[in-house]
């Protein structure tokens, strides 16, 4: 039996240790190195576990959201005031970026951009 210490956080995520023993045998058959073993069991867990990450939106949709001109959203990322990502020519948003940033001082309700 292996001497594996399990966080709660790691321990969560299985049923029973003897599924993580197993997966930690697995990889540490593969290399042969206790360190890595147990990185690539708590890389193996969390990469079950995460979210899918939130859709991209354009600039179409970010201002049909904000209720404004693509122009202005368009503005606003450019000057700073909106989070967003540049792909090539393209402009992306993520809606919970819109939701956080519609609501900061500079760019309250009420303010007309």
């Amino acid at each position: 039996m292996f001497d594996l210490y399990l966080s709660p956080a790691v321990s969560a995520f299985f049923d029973t240790s003897s599924d993580i023993e197993a997966l930690y045998r697995h990889y540490f058959s593969m290399t042969c190195d206790s360190q890595s073993a147990s990185n690539l069991v708590l890389a193996h867990v969390t990469a079950q576990k995460a979210p899918p990450p939130e859709r991209l939106i354009d600039t179409e949709e970010a201002a049909g959201i904000l209720n404004v001109s693509q122009s202005l959203v368009q503005a606003m990322a450019s000057d700073g005031r909106l989070r967003h990502v540049r792909l090539g020519k393209l402009i992306r948003f993520r809606k919970s970026w819109l939701e956080d940033d519609a609501m900061t001082p500079e760019n309250e309700p009420g303010r007309h951009w």
